[in-house]
C-alpha cells in the first residue's frame, strides 16, 4: 500500500496501515465508470484487487465474511486490500494484541510439540519472533 509516499506491506505491517488510506484507495479504484471493465483487465490494479477479494471470500467462513463485509460499504466488497485490512484489524485490533498472541503461541508450544527436535523448535521460535519484529509498531 502506498501510504503518504511510503510503501507499507499490507500483510507484514498491517498495524502501520491506516484504514482511511485503504478506504481511499478502494474508492479511487471502484468509484470510476470503468471499474467493472478494469476488474477484468489482466494486469490492472483493479484486476488484482478483485482476485485477492475472490480468494479471501472463498477462503473464509460465510459468518466471518459477513462480519467483515458489514464493516464497510458493499460497493467495495471486491476490493481485496480493503477486505484483507479489515480482516487483520478484526482479528488483531492493534499490533500489541497481535504481538501478545504470537508470544502466547510461543509460550504454549513446547519442545514436545516438535517431538524434542530442537532445530525445528528453534526455527519455530525464530520465525515467530521475525513476524513480531516485521509488523511495525502502534505509532
Amino acid at each position: 500500500i502506498d501510504q503518504e509516499g511510503e510503501q507499507v506491506d499490507l500483510v507484514t505491517q498491517f498495524s502501520k496501515v491506516k484504514t482511511a488510506i485503504v478506504l481511499a484507495q478502494a474508492k479511487n479504484r471502484w468509484d470510476v465508470t470503468d471499474a467493472v471493465k478494469n476488474s477484468h483487465l489482466r494486469g490492472s490494479e483493479t484486476y488484482f484487487a478483485r482476485l485477492l477479494a475472490r480468494f479471501l471470500q472463498n477462503s473464509l467462513s460465510q459468518e466471518f465474511l459477513a462480519t467483515l463485509l458489514g464493516r464497510f460499504d458493499k460497493a467495495y466488497c471486491n476490493n481485496g486490500p480493503l477486505l484483507l485490512h479489515t480482516m487483520c484489524q478484526h482479528i488483531h485490533r492493534t499490533h500489541l494484541a497481535f504481538t501478545e498472541s504470537i508470544k502466547n503461541q510461543i509460550r504454549n508450544t513446547g519442545l514436545e510439540f516438535f517431538k524434542m527436535d530442537v532445530v525445528k523448535y528453534l526455527e519455530f521460535v525464530r520465525s515467530n519472533l521475525r513476524l513480531i519484529t516485521s509488523t511495525g509498531d502502534d505509532g
